[in-house]
């Protein structure tokens, strides 16, 4: 999954300028992405779990907001 790939990337790039909240928005955006084409990935929400624990991100309610558009059988 490129999405995934280009999260991470943003991810690091934020983490070396201070935790830039724009890089860090994008990163979260693309990881979303990537979660609605393989939502079954656990790799993916641990991801996606990492930035949104940044401090500067700091907002739990992304990952509850993330976990209830699927649906898991």
């Amino acid at each position: 999954v490129y999405w995934s790939c280009l999260a991470q990337c943003l991810y690091l790039q934020s983490r070396y300028k201070s935790d830039d909240p724009r890089l860090l928005k994008q990163a979260l955006d693309y990881m979303k992405v990537a979660l609605s084409l393989k939502p079954k990935d656990h790799l993916l929400w641990n991801a996606l779990g990492v930035i949104a624990a940044i401090q500067v991100m700091n907002d739990g309610s992304i990952v509850v907001a993330s976990l209830s558009r699927f649906r898991f059988e």
